[in-house]
């Protein structure tokens, strides 16, 4: 089975974050199952040609976008037998910088990454590459994968294709409202709202759909977790505990005492404040908390430390922190999230073996299903916290639910390995 794939990103040539590492894994894992993989890249000013034995091949491919005819370059790296390929083009890649200047975004990050897709499809066909897979990674890659893959698949060329759009940190990515066009945005949000989309290619789907047309179109939506890299599960803090693993963590006593300073015997509900409305808001619900609960409230805003520290002062059930939310997880037994929650602070919940309390949405009902837990709608009332409060105290249940919640393989293994055996089934 061949694969063809498309990416911003790919260690060790260029690494923005996790994408990278990711897509290196997923590369030699493929290769390594028999599968043949051909990679293209943007050719960016940054990457060292020297080290990574990236050589031109005196090929050109052209394309039009906005109206336009660009030309772009092909490279390819010598550091192995299979195939990385790199498109230069000096107005768009040619610059400091993969996404961003020291302004923030590139203003033509858009036109950058639908050149970039349209050209990649183009190469293709071009070198008669026919893969079984076109495989395109990350949120740069959104608009140009669906914008560009109706027209193409119905090439003679890319007829036997399928196109897969993958992200395996969609809601971890920071991607700018003003990416996307305003009417664009809740379909592609719709769309993407998993970590794996892999979108049919036969009846001219790859417009962008409103919410009402996307029940008549065959997309289907595949849905895996992320993956919880190791860099994760070590904050600074937690090394002060001796002997010290996230999945060895049931009797958080030692924790208690050492992180939050209170007795190992009271339940500690995690409730971390990002963007969370207003300062009313938060100080109603950490009230109806804290009746049952210790509460390690955790925030990185600054004002708002300040003002919660000053509600509580000398409130022995509440505990205002302005650090990693990571460090207060050894101590937690619950942690409550909001509607803006990021999948990856989830999974790390579990793995700390801390039950997740989950807002009413469809990505809430994905992630119950994955770690077989139940579905709690905050915002909180008493009925909510006395549950949680009787569950608690059934210590034998408890526990058990959390054990089982660290047994959870969040790998990145595990996650390539599901990924690479959907692709299997797919095409």
């Amino acid at each position: 089975m061949k694969i063809y794939i498309v990416t911003p990103e790919m260690s060790p040539f260029v690494n923005r974050g996790r994408y990278g590492v990711i897509v290196e894994k997923l590369r030699k894992k493929a290769l390594d199952s028999g599968f043949e993989v051909i990679t293209v890249l943007p050719g960016y000013y940054e990457i060292d040609v020297k080290k990574y034995k990236v050589k031109p091949l005196k090929k050109e491919i052209f394309t039009s976008i906005n109206e336009r005819v660009k030309r772009g370059s092909l490279h390819r790296s010598t550091m192995d037998k299979f195939p990385v390929y790199f498109i230069a083009e000096r107005e768009y890649f040619g610059r400091k910088g993969i996404y961003t200047s020291q302004e923030g975004f590139f203003s033509d990050q858009d036109e950058r990454f639908r050149f970039f897709a349209k050209i990649a499809l183009e190469m293709s066909i071009e070198m008669d590459i026919k893969p079984h897979a076109i495989l395109f990674v990350g949120w740069p890659m959104i608009k140009g994968s669906l914008e560009y893959a109706k027209s193409y698949i119905h090439t003679l060329a890319l007829s036997n294709s399928r196109v897969i759009f993958y992200d395996p940190f969609f809601t971890d990515i920071p991607v700018p409202i003003e990416y996307f066009d305003t009417e664009d945005y809740d379909v592609i949000d719709a769309l993407l709202a998993s970590d794996l989309n892999i979108i049919d290619s036969g009846e001219g789907i790859f417009e962008l759909l409103s919410d009402d047309e996307y029940d008549e179109f065959n997309i289907k939506t595949i849905n895996v977790l992320p993956p919880l890299l190791d860099e994760m599960n070590t904050p600074e803090k937690l090394k002060e505990i001796e002997n010290y693993t996230p999945d060895s963590i049931i009797n958080k006593k030692l924790n208690k005492e050492k992180i939050l300073q209170i007795d190992y015997n009271l339940p500690v509900v995690l409730y971390s404040i990002s963007d969370f409305p207003h300062i009313e808001e938060i100080f109603e619900n950490i009230e109806t908390l804290k009746k049952n609960f210790v509460v390690a409230v955790n925030t990185d805003y600054e004002t708002r430390f300040r003002i919660l520290s000053r509600l509580f002062t000398g409130d022995a059930r509440v505990k205002v922190f302005k650090e990693s939310r990571l460090s207060l997880l050894a101590a937690a037994d619950i942690e409550i999230f909001h509607e803006d929650f990021r999948i990856v602070d989830v999974i790390q919940s579990a793995k700390f073996g801390v039950l997740p309390v989950l807002p009413d949405s469809d990505t809430s009902i994905i992630i119950s299903e994955h770690l077989s837990i139940k579905d709690y709608v905050p915002p909180l009332d008493s009925d909510t916290v006395n549950y949680l409060n009787n569950l608690y105290h059934e210590r034998e249940n408890f526990i058990n639910l959390q054990k089982e919640l660290m047994k959870s393989n969040f790998s990145v293994d595990k996650h390539i390995e599901e990924i690479l055996n959907i692709i299997k089934e797919e095409v």
